[in-house]
């Protein structure tokens, strides 16, 4: 494909075939809810045991999986610590166009409980750690605590500028293993000539065999994508487009690269209506005694200019669909989920030393030091880079 349109020539008789096949293959099993660290002796995966966390935060393990295939959990919390959200009422959408960069502040629902800050943005990147972020607003960030009555429940949300700020898309070293790639093809890493305009990296999706949602890296194609896919398409003229597939499906000669989540938490600027009804199990669910520790997504506002990173702690799928629309976003997916998948990393070079991460959005949130520069990831990812 350059990438993703030179394989859609090259297949145009069979493209219609492979997503039928992707989509027969997983109807008759829903995805698993689990997304669960490479196994070793001590459960963690071998990203997990050189495990460096940001400054002023601690190292951790890898987040324990519920019983039964539920997703990660705190067990200390109280098991009906978000049943609020379930009755809470829907905030209305706020009345945001897109295209303002920084966005304008977060005006909370009337029953949030803000904490000082709540819905202000401010800018991330620290020019001291020799951050390229700092050196125009390219990223922004803000925290949102969207319902009263659990104190848990927290958004935490970055916001890029993607007239300034271009996003690529990395299959990592298990989904090439997965998809049975031949070796040699790139994965893992930011590719060496674009490093020195590297801004900051974010989570990709489930894995693969978790419902096998499309996921096209450039001339790599893992999987193919489904119609039920809510799908984050990266355009080669630099455009990024977030939408269901059956919307996009059209433009597919024009798509550089794509990655698929269950369906869309917001289309259109609406909820999707299965999560007003507090159904969630097409994104991974919960446990009925246990809340869900962390849970990643991203939006995308009207003009397609400003794209939202969106980490909850306590937050079911609705509540992370409800923070993204009064940040201003039109649509959302999920992406992937627990404790130690969930990361959006800023890189810098401090005091002269080599690439490597330096500040993370929130605190504890699991990294390797020179991970995506040297240390290949198992799992895709997406980075940003400032644009040429």
């Amino acid at each position: 494909m350059r990438g993703f349109a030179m394989a859609s020539h090259l297949a145009r008789g069979t493209w219609s075939g492979l997503v039928a096949l992707a989509t027969g293959v997983v109807t008759a099993c829903a995805p698993s809810s689990v997304q669960s660290p490479p196994a070793s002796a001590n459960g963690a995966g071998a990203e997990a045991r050189a495990v460096l966390s940001a400054p002023g935060s601690s190292s951790g393990v890898a987040e324990p999986v519920a019983p039964g295939g539920a997703t990660s959990v705190e067990s200390a919390r109280p098991a009906n610590e978000g049943a609020v959200a379930e009755t809470a009422p829907e905030p209305p959408a706020p009345a945001v166009a897109g295209g303002t960069f920084p966005p304008v502040r977060v005006a909370l629902p009337t029953n949030a409980a803000p904490a000082e800050g709540d819905g202000e943005w401010l800018p991330f990147g620290n020019a001291a750690l020799g951050e390229r972020a700092a050196t125009a607003p390219f990223i922004v960030r803000t925290v949102l605590h969207p319902l009263r009555g659990s104190r848990f429940l927290t958004v935490t949300i970055a916001a890029v500028d993607l007239s300034r700020v271009n996003v690529r898309l990395v299959p990592g070293t298990e989904d090439m293993l997965w998809a049975k790639r031949p070796p040699g093809e790139p994965s893992g890493v930011v590719p060496a000539p674009e490093q020195e305009r590297l801004l900051a990296v974010m989570n990709g999706g489930f894995q693969p065999k978790h419902g096998r949602w499309g996921l096209v890296a450039g001339p790599v194609v893992i999987t193919p994508p489904r119609d039920e896919g809510c799908t984050l398409a990266l355009l080669r003229d630099g455009t990024v487009r977030l939408a269901p597939w059956p919307k996009l499906a059209a433009a597919q000669d024009r798509i550089e690269s794509l990655r698929q989540t269950p369906p869309c938490l917001l289309e259109d600027g609406a909820v999707h209506p299965a999560l007003l009804r507090n159904d969630d199990k097409r994104w991974a669910g919960h446990a009925a005694d246990l809340q869900t520790r962390r849970r990643s997504a991203v939006g995308l506002d009207a003009s397609g200019r400003v794209l939202f990173y969106a980490i909850g702690e306590e937050a079911a799928p609705r509540w992370l669909a409800e923070a993204l629309r009064l940040a201003g976003a039109r649509s959302a997916a999920e992406l992937d989920i627990n404790w130690y998948w969930t990361r959006f990393l800023v890189f810098g070079k401090p005091s002269g030393d080599p690439l490597q991460v330096t500040s993370t959005l929130i605190p504890k949130m699991e990294h390797l030091k020179r991970g995506y520069v040297e240390r290949p990831s198992t799992r895709d990812f997406f980075y940003f880079v400032e644009r040429q």
